[in-house]
């Protein structure tokens, strides 16, 4: 049978059209769809593919003409919208598809700051209530904590479209009443954090989030944040080469800074969040009140020699200087008790003051100071690091209660470097020069109850419900969980 040529070319026109994807034309049109990552993008209803991990997609040799374009992802809003292809160039179209979203509402103790897959998502109110508005479709892993109060994680998913109700309640962490048996705690480490020369670190109030002070040799001074769970660097501060971050406020929103002057020091007081310097005064070293609302602020040593024992207290908010402390006994350490009632200076002994009006009622009978001082949750005591021992003071009469002595059952002398209390008062844990590692001592016996190594530890802090610690050793930080 002949096919003439007429025919065969009909015929492959025919196969070619056949054989051609829809909406397709060879004159260089191309569409460029920017949309969410792998999302599905149509044309005219016909699946053209997925776009990239980027959430590119093209389609090339377009059919100039009006289309409707439709993308869809999971989790997210399908978008469907109408396109016009211009013949010739590329078409650049944006198809952003927003995620299926809902509210929370978590119930839980009053003023209870609350997290969400470790970042804040606000504070509780007076009645324990927090609404957080257009979450993500997804399963967030909610953290809760509040100073005094042992903190608590829970799962909750959000459902497209609705208000999901999650209960967590916190138990306060009671104090144990001397000679009560309470078991004593255990920790094992948890991480290592990688930071430069830590020398400080804290907690936040809610034991959530780690706040270190360290030194790079290349940058000097910065204040980096964690996430205390995951160990995550949530952000890193850095203050300058020449400056020192010497103090940072108990609320965690404020630090103090050392920067140097043509003469002297200055103390700049900066906003954590943002950087921004919200006070400055002359001095060279600064300690924050337990509210936060007020700083100390020490002179430059051997500018005035009538300054060198004075400390000067300013209102953060006003700039207002409050009241001005000059005594023999003001020396370098100034240390305030939880709640703001008592405080302590160091320089020729230990003297223990009204921390309101700076009015002596207690002088220890030490003709020496000491290593460094801590005071017991519950406001009843100051533990005295004395080298080789732990001395327990009655703040509320000056009296001495018992010492912890370093050499006993301890496998050799020992000299306290830094210790702080449990919550509930009961227990003492603390680092040593020489002997490396912390240990865990019974307040009401004076024994020790636990060792644990650590080769260089001379700095520990404690969260507020007592579940994590945080050691520097060595200038590494590492984070320690409590197990029991």
């Amino acid at each position: 049978m002949k096919t003439s040529k007429r025919t065969f070319g009909f015929l492959a026109a025919l196969v070619l059209g056949a054989m051609a994807p829809a909406q397709v034309l060879s004159d260089g049109t191309e569409v460029l769809i920017e949309t969410s990552p792998r999302a599905e993008v149509f044309l005219d209803d016909v699946l053209m593919g997925k776009a990239t991990a980027t959430g590119s997609f093209p389609i090339h040799n377009a059919m100039p003409g009006p289309h409707v374009l439709r993308v869809a992802a999971s989790g997210k809003h399908p978008l469907t919208r109408k396109i016009a292809v211009a013949p010739g160039k590329i078409n650049r179209i944006r198809a952003e598809l927003e995620d299926f979203t809902g509210d929370l509402e978590i119930l839980t103790t009053p003023d209870a700051e609350v997290l969400l897959d470790g970042k804040p998502a606000g504070s509780a109110d007076g009645a324990g209530r927090l609404v957080v508005r257009g979450l993500r479709v997804a399963g967030y892993k909610l953290t809760a904590g509040r100073a005094g109060y042992n903190s608590e994680e829970g799962h909750v998913n959000v459902t497209s479209g609705v208000l999901s109700t999650f209960t967590i309640e916190l138990k306060r962490i009671e104090a144990v009443e001397e000679g009560t048996s309470a078991p004593p705690p255990n920790y094992v480490m948890e991480r290592r954090m990688v930071h430069d020369q830590a020398r400080q670190v804290f907690f936040s109030k809610n034991g959530l989030q780690l706040l270190s002070i360290g030194n790079d040799s290349r940058t000097g001074d910065s204040l980096i944040q964690w996430d205390t769970g995951t160990g995550r660097l949530l952000k890193n501060i850095e203050v300058g080469y020449a400056n020192t971050i010497v103090d940072v406020s108990p609320d965690r929103r404020l630090m103090a800074v050392r920067a140097k002057g043509v003469k002297e020091y200055a103390i700049k007081v900066m906003d954590i969040s943002s950087g921004r310097v919200v006070r400055e005064w002359p001095g060279d070293n600064a300690v924050f009140s337990p509210d936060s609302k007020t700083v100390a602020i020490q002179p430059t040593v051997g500018i005035r020699p009538e300054d060198e024992h004075e400390a000067v207290f300013w209102d953060v908010e006003s700039g207002k200087r409050l009241q001005t402390w000059r005594d023999p006994s003001v020396g370098w350490m100034i240390l305030f008790s939880p709640y703001g009632h008592w405080a302590v200076t160091d320089h020729k002994g230990v003297t223990i003051r009204d921390a309101d009006t700076g009015e002596v009622m207690h002088r220890l009978p030490k003709d020496h100071c000491c290593t460094g001082a801590a005071f017991s949750p519950n406001g009843r005591w100051l533990a005295v690091m004395a080298d080789a021992k732990i001395e327990l003071w009655e703040l509320a009469t000056g009296r001495q209660g018992r010492s912890i002595e370093g050499a006993a059952g301890s496998g050799g002398a020992v000299r306290f470097s830094s210790a702080v209390f449990t919550p509930d008062s009961r227990y003492l844990i603390s680092v040593h020069d020489g002997v490396g590692g912390f240990r865990l001592w019974d307040t009401f016996t004076g024994q020790e109850v636990r060792k644990w190594p650590l080769p260089g530890a001379d700095h520990i802090a404690i969260s507020p419900d007592g579940r994590w610690l945080a050691v520097i050793a060595a200038d590494e930080l590492t984070v320690w969980r409590r197990t029991d």
